[in-house]
């Protein structure tokens, strides 16, 4: 009888161990991990300014960011994100395409040494497809403009149909979902 509640004690500690664990990572929606090696930045809460949240085209979790007219909403940008990256060394996204194409946009990862230089990495994206497509952007893709601080210290996201000879359009319709850190299997 005594093995039986001991083993009752330790089935007990593990389902509330369970419970904790559950409710720390629970504690902010719009970071989740989907997969070992994967985190999920989002788009299911308000953080995104520029966007839209919205329910119409959603591939992951609750919400899209939807960003619309490139001419009016030159950008999509978000500070609450996780900031080491190190364990990474890749970025998917679902992107589904409710407008004209093609449309182009630059993807911004902003890491600056200090404030008086505005350093990042960058990647163009040209999305001429109709309706979900998933894009994976390996960091080496990824070109460093003036001195980035180091993907140990990624400041913000940024989309932007600004500069770099895009050609920014008023019909441009897009979801933005999962966009998601991965880490390539070893």
């Amino acid at each position: 009888m005594k093995a039986l509640s001991h083993l009752g004690y330790g089935a007990l500690a593990l389902i509330l161990f369970c419970t904790n664990s559950a409710k720390s990572h629970a504690a902010d929606p719009s970071l989740h991990k989907t997969e070992q090696d994967a985190v999920v930045i989002g788009f299911d809460t308000g953080d995104w300014k520029g966007a839209d949240l919205s329910t119409e085209q959603v591939k992951v979790g609750t919400h899209s960011a939807l960003w619309i007219d490139h001419l009016a909403n030159e950008s999509v940008t978000s500070s609450k994100i996780p900031h080491d990256w190190t364990g990474y060394d890749g970025l998917r996204l679902w992107i589904f395409n409710a407008g004209q194409s093609p449309v182009s946009f630059m993807l911004v990862l902003v890491s600056q040494k200090d404030r008086s230089t505005f350093s990042y990495y960058s990647h163009r994206v040209t999305v001429d497809w109709d309706g979900w497509k998933e894009v994976s952007i390996p960091f080496t893709a990824f070109e460093p403009n003036r001195d980035p601080a180091g993907w140990n210290k990624i400041d913000s996201v940024l989309f932007t149909s600004k500069g770099w000879a895009l050609k920014p359009s008023a019909e441009a319709s897009l979801y933005l979902d999962a966009l998601t850190l991965t880490k390539a299997a070893p």
